[in-house]
């Protein structure tokens, strides 16, 4: 097989030329209507001829079917198409006429005639379901004995359901014509076998703009593969096996020889790692032979290695890109069509299958797949490469396959019999680790090693084990359960590994998108015009909205349904998937090259993560998710401790857990949303986070930032303008898809402390304790509660005369509190509740600040050493146009008159500022206390009080020595909102300031 660029754009053009002739052969017709009247120019003849068109294909149509006739003869073709297809409901068929009525009725009718035949077929049943056979065949006696025709009709005395019953009782099987012959379960009636010794597929184009004869870029070999198909017509059962050997892909070769042609030694980009044994075999059967199981599948595959060669990408990316567009736009309607049937066909029969499994037996090892990636997209023995291995795969279910499961990983049953209700099924991936290499490291080889300089990621085994419940009517299990595990993740990431990383993937001349804008602007002109083509789906889900087969059936079986209403009233539901996943360890250690990018390093900085354990069950209405992690270390590995223990940064003392986060989240279709413990909240958001120890060693802080500006410095960021761009074209999109559901999130932060030193002493220590809270969002309000307890801030020198920096004045209130809510007023919902007015409401207690210019020294020289020489983007240059909904609701409380109270009271710190660290001479600032208060709608209050400023004395006697003293600051605020200006109205008024000044 060949493709050529020319070859594949005449295909576009074939496909191009077959839609354009359909749409001609759609409206030739008109063209001959105008032929007998001649026109003096072209153009009224192009209207003319769209004139009739659209008046013969899309007025006239329309307005016949308004005719009495039209709906007369379309009423009787839909009651003639209902009786036939409510035939074939009870098995009396008609399929030659059914098809001739298919083919003239529309695609939403024909949808809703069988939706509704369907809910008369069901009543039917439902009906006949409380009698006997025996009483129904009475019933049929009675009613026909006085007719002519006194034939008993067995078929219509019985439902299936009966039929089925009766027939397996007494061994009878019905609807099998005489000549229909009974098969042995081991005959196999089709018996195909395809051996094919070598598929070659071959890509040509032309290698450079100039030259005369194409040639071949890239050419896959498929050699030795065999297929093999049998089919047993006892129980119409199949069995499909693939067999194939080699797989090969080559590539294009940058070297030339004398005669100006490529070299036949050709790069591979697709090659079997292990030349020996069959590359793949496929087994797949359906309902095996002497054993229980419902599907048998079993799949073995040897390594394959991928190389990325970028000139052979480039070029068969550019072959598969044709120079002009194409418009096929009546293929891809017909295409997506197909696809849309068969992917909820190949769903929805996915779905069933896994009902009814009771057994499986599924064998899967694929071996590794190596994608290798070299320097400059060229493989070369002096290049470097990034080599990733996806691991080995293995896939075990049934019992016979699955003999060692844990009795833990399933759900605690009470009886030795609870083994047997699920289905067990094992996943495991293994090996799955992440290399980069220098010139003269051999891959092969390091893959084998579990560590190794070259290890970015060390090798990772996942488990995870299922289990399927064979009798899904027991709603009190989870239908699906899953238990998963990641026992470690390490990664050893050194400075010159990850510089020559970054390098490696800014060196490969990746495809050139030139065309894309103009590719996305002709799209868009196509689409402009386009009419929406409702798809089979969308008609269905419109007509199940109008006759709800759901809901009548649940009417029509209130009394044998009562059960399930009763667990919807009491709130159990039916768990689709229960599953838990831990991760034990994950491991990142940093380490620093002793010299400029060389391979001798030291172990700089580890981090830690303990024990990280995730839970979720996915039931009917809503979905519990709970998540935890135990613990979190950060290490620095240069600098030790008086006890020489390696400095920890960051620690957790406490024996609970360090972080837990518990999630409801369900939606507005569940009948309990607005009871507890959802109220009418669609995502409810639960997080703590434990109290923590933060060692902010000075030296340290300063060797990581500047370990950090190393490698930024030494990594050419190029795309930086287009990472730039995309963000920001990004945002639009965000906008548009951002979502408006509900959502409430309760936090609880029991406390950060805060150690600040360096190698020789501890400076400063910050302590924040109980900081909660809660953000709530609905379509109609907006709520904000945040509480913090305390902050204290303490010098760490023991022979300081002032240890209190920051502290709370009153010990016994919380330092900070705060209530915000604000409603949406354009909702109409608003009218139905209680509260319709906004409120601020919050408290701010007194802080005591001692003011030392060693303290200012010391957070200026943190500052300073955040403080980077990168080229940052300002944040002006990024353009912002997403509309925030606060901001929003700010407008319309500008716009109208809406009730809003304030009642927050600021009570100012006082600042004491000595002369300098050892003198008890001070002048003390007290800043007051501001009072916001909302007398009503429209008129408010702020009063600040209480300022002085006093030089005192720090003894036995405190003298002090009044400077300042004012009296109250009042503003009164009227905002009027009846006239036709909507003024605002302020009046500031004082009484007096004093000052006093002494030497």
């Amino acid at each position: 097989m060949t493709d050529k660029p020319i070859t594949y754009s005449d295909l576009l053009d074939v496909l191009e030329f077959q839609d354009y002739l359909n749409m001609k052969s759609k409206y030739i017709q008109y063209y001959t209507i105008l032929n007998d009247n001649p026109y003096e120019r072209i153009s009224l003849r192009r209207w003319k001829f769209a004139y009739t068109a659209i008046l013969n294909e899309h007025v006239r149509p329309r307005l016949a079917t308004f005719k009495w006739e039209v709906i007369k003869e379309n009423l009787n073709r839909y009651k003639e198409y209902h009786e036939i297809y409510f035939q074939q409901l009870n098995h009396n068929k008609n399929d030659k006429r059914a098809q001739e009525l298919e083919k003239q009725i529309d695609l939403f009718n024909l949808i809703y005639i069988r939706r509704t035949a369907q809910i008369q077929y069901a009543k039917k049943k439902i009906e006949e379901k409380d009698l006997s056979w025996w009483d129904k065949l009475v019933n049929w006696w009675n009613s026909n004995s006085n007719q002519d025709n006194t034939e008993f009709k067995f078929n219509d005395s019985l439902s299936m359901e009966e039929k089925t019953k009766l027939y397996q009782a007494i061994g009878y099987k019905d609807d099998q014509p005489s000549q229909q012959l009974y098969y042995p379960e081991e005959y196999i009636d089709i018996d195909v076998s395809l051996k094919l010794s070598l598929i070659e597929i071959n890509i040509w184009s032309l290698i450079h703009q100039n030259d005369l004869h194409m040639k071949v870029i890239s050419r896959l070999s498929i050699s030795n593969g065999q297929l093999e198909f049998q089919r047993r017509p006892a129980r119409d059962d199949i069995q499909l096996v693939i067999d194939l050997n080699s797989l090969e892909m080559s590539g294009i070769d940058s070297e030339l020889n004398n005669e100006n042609e490529l070299n036949l030694s050709r790069p591979l980009l697709i090659q079997s790692f292990n030349q020996t044994n069959k590359l793949l075999h496929i087994e797949f059967e359906t309902n095996p032979l002497n054993t229980k199981s419902d599907y048998r599948i079993q799949a073995k595959s040897q390594p394959l290695q991928i190389n990325y060669h970028a000139m052979t990408i480039n070029k068969l990316i550019e072959c598969f890109l044709p120079d002009r567009h194409h418009d096929l736009e009546g293929i891809k309607e017909a295409a997506y069509s197909i696809y849309i049937d068969i992917k909820h066909r190949t769903q929805f029969l996915v779905s069933e299958n896994l009902k009814t499994i009771t057994d499986l037996d599924i064998d899967i090892d694929l071996q590794s797949i190596y994608f290798i990636v070299p320097e400059h997209g060229f493989y070369q023995s002096s290049s470097s490469v990034i080599c990733l291995d996806l691991g080995r795969f293995m896939f075990k279910g049934g019992e016979k396959n699955v003999q060692n499961l844990e009795k833990n990983v399933f759900y605690d049953a009470k009886s030795d019999q609870d083994d047997l209700i699920y289905v067990p099924l094992k996943i495991q991936l293994e090996n799955v680790q992440l290399l980069y290499l220098t010139q003269n490291e051999n891959w092969i080889d390091l893959r084998l090693q579990e560590d190794s300089p070259s290890h970015l990621i060390k090798p990772i085994t996942l488990t995870l084990d299922l289990g399927k419940l064979i009798h899904i009517e027991n709603n009190k299990l989870p239908i699906w359960k899953a238990n998963g595990e990641i026992h470690s993740i390490e990664s050893n990431i050194s400075d010159t590994r990850l510089i020559g990383c970054f390098n490696l993937i800014e060196s490969i001349p990746f495809p050139q998108s030139t065309r894309k804008s103009d590719q996305d602007q002709y799209e868009k002109s196509l689409s402009k015009n386009k009419k929406h083509q409702t798809t089979t789906k969308e008609h269905y889900d419109q007509i199940e909205s109008m006759t709800p087969i759901q809901k009548i059936l649940l009417e029509q079986e209130q009394e044998q349904d009562q059960q399930k209403q009763i667990e919807i009233q009491s709130g159990e539901q039916t768990t689709q998937l229960s599953i838990d996943f831990q991760i034990r360890k994950i491991e990142l250690l940093f380490k620093r090259a002793l010299l400029d990018l060389s391979d001798d390093t030291e172990d700089f900085l580890r981090i830690y993560f303990q024990s990280i354990f995730a839970s979720a069950k996915i039931k009917t209405f809503d979905i519990e998710f709970n998540a935890y992690l135990e613990d979190l270390k950060i290490i620095d590995e240069q600098f030790e401790t008086n006890e020489k223990n390696k400095l920890n940064i960051l620690s957790f003392s406490n024996k609970s857990k360090l972080f837990e986060m518990n999630c409801l989240l369900t939606s507005t279709a569940n009948p309990l949303f607005s009871s507890s413990p959802y109220n009418s909240i669609e995502n409810n958001i639960d997080l703590k986070l434990n109290k923590i120890l933060l060692n902010i060693h000075l030296d340290a802080l300063s060797s990581i930032i500047g370990f950090k500006n190393n490698i930024f410095k030494k990594l050419n960021n190029k795309s930086n303008s287009s990472q730039v761009k995309q963000t920001s074209s990004s945002s639009s999109t965000t906008k548009s898809n951002s979502s408006s559901s509900s959502f409430k999130i309760d936090f609880r932060l029991e406390g950060i402390s805060l150690l600040i030193g360096n190698s020789s002493s501890q400076i400063l220590y910050i302590e924040l304790e109980d900081f909660n809270g809660y953000l709530s969002k609905t379509n109609t309000h907006i709520l904000s509660h945040l509480v913090l307890n305390d902050l204290r801030i303490y010098d760490a020198f023991n022979k300081s005369i002032y240890p209190f920096i920051i502290s709370k004045q009153n010990k016994s209130n919380k330092l900070f509190s705060f209530d915000l809510s604000l409603f949406n007023y354009s909702n109409n919902l608003i009218k139905s509740s209680k509260i319709k007015y906004s409120f601020l409401k919050g408290q701010l207690e007194k802080l005591n600040i001692i003011f030392l210019y060693k303290h200012l020294d010391l957070i200026l020289s943190i500052i300073n050493s955040f403080q980077t020489k990168q080229n940052t983007l300002k944040q002006e240059d990024i353009p912002s146009n997403e509309s925030s909904f606060l901001l929003s609701i700010l407008e319309k409380y500008e716009q109208h008159s809406i009730e809003f109270h304030i009642d927050f009271i600021l009570n100012a710190p006082q600042i004491l500022i000595p002369v300098n660290s050892y003198s008890n001479q001070a002048i003390l600032i007290d800043l007051g206390k501001l009072l916001m208060h909302s007398e009503s709608n429209q008129q408010y209050r702020v009063t600040y009080e209480n300022l002085s400023i006093n030089r005192i004395i720090l003894n036995n006697e405190n003298k002090s020595l009044n400077l300042l003293e004012c009296s109250p600051f009042q503003t009164l605020i009227n905002r009027d909102f009846n006239s036709d200006n909507k003024e605002i109205y302020i009046k500031i008024f004082c009484d007096t300031i004093k000052f006093n000044l002494s030497k």
